[in-house]
């Protein structure tokens, strides 16, 4: 699951995205590097200026149209916590809704359900979006995140839908990013979203290749 996030102030590219052209040739690129799913995003996660829902759908149902055009195989998932920016996008044919907020829109798995889409639940510790998570507490957070998921899930379910940081610079965590990575391909993951895919995509591959379920490229010893 590549990342291409389609706004003026992306803590990770700077908006270097944000014009239709460039995040489709983001898309080419990541597609190209062997991403299988895109995940999209018109909002930024961070605090900032107000993003109205309008603006947000602007930024990207265009993108996922150029998307089905270019790449009619990739799936296509988009970042909101917005029922009203969700539907919309599965109707211009989004397959994955990515709820990085955890379900403070209770709409947004009905309206998952309602379109056929994949839903991803996630644990924000009841945040509101876009805000710091700071001042939270919890007496068992590995028990807090099992119990939050499980419910989303179990009620996305009964709707009809079918981490830590070691103060390392943004980019100068691709080593762990990809030990992550690989250790969960090895335990069974099978989505990854990340923003250096060609990296990410030889690790996945390398873990298939040593877990034998798939063939390396050339099998060959070293000479030297």
């Amino acid at each position: 699951m590549a990342v291409i996030n389609r706004t003026p102030d992306s803590f990770y590219d700077k908006g270097r995205y944000y014009s239709l052209a460039d995040a489709l040739r983001a898309v080419d690129v990541a597609v190209a590097s062997g991403a299988d799913i895109v995940d999209i995003g018109g909002v930024k996660a961070a605090p900032g200026p107000e993003v109205p829902v309008n603006q947000e759908i602007e930024r990207v149902v265009p993108l996922i149209t150029g998307i089905h055009r270019l790449h009619p195989k990739v799936v296509i998932s988009v970042d909101t916590w917005r029922s009203e920016v969700a539907a919309v996008s599965a109707e211009a044919g989004a397959h994955l809704i990515n709820d990085a907020w955890g379900g403070y829109d209770p709409n947004l798995a009905k309206v998952a359900a309602r379109y056929g889409c994949g839903l991803v639940c996630t644990h924000a510790g009841t945040l509101t979006p876009r805000t710091e998570a700071r001042g939270l507490n919890y007496a068992d957070v590995v028990l807090d995140v099992k119990l939050r998921l499980s419910e989303l899930a179990d009620r996305a379910v009964r709707l009809g839908v079918t981490g830590e940081s070691l103060g390392l610079p943004v980019m100068e965590r691709l080593e762990g990013t990809l030990a992550v990575i690989s250790l969960c391909a090895w335990m069974g993951a099978r989505v990854f979203r990340v923003h250096n895919i060609k990296e990410a995509r030889r690790a996945i591959d390398m873990v298939s290749v040593v877990m034998g379920k798939k063939q390396p490229l050339i099998a060959q010893r070293a000479t030297s």
